[in-house]
């Protein structure tokens, strides 16, 4: 049984696709339906009211009244990544010297 393309001894004729029937159809545009439309009357704003802001800071805020982030020491990680690399290598060795 052979592996890979086979050549056949007859050729297989290729189909040509043929052209459907020609029949177009026209589809016409219908004009889009306006409705009604609604003159909106403005009606009279009462008189402009001055908003007073509040006073701008100026100068820097001291040190004790900073917002907190909350980030802390990176320590504890520092030594939970030793903890499981001297954990990962005692068990190498374990397990290495029993085979």
């Amino acid at each position: 049984m052979p592996l890979g393309p086979v050549a056949s001894s007859t050729p297989v004729p290729v189909p040509t696709p043929t052209p459907s029937g020609g029949t177009e159809v026209l589809v016409d545009d219908d004009e889009i339906p306006l409705g009604s439309v609604t003159e909106v009357m403005p009606t009279p704003s009462p008189e402009d009211i001055a908003v007073v802001d509040d006073t701008i800071p100026l100068g820097n805020p001291p040190v004790d009244e900073l917002p907190k982030t909350g980030e802390s020491s990176p320590v504890p990680y520092y030594v939970a990544g030793l903890g499981f690399a001297l954990i990962g290598l005692l068990m190498r060795n374990r397990f290495s010297n029993k085979k």
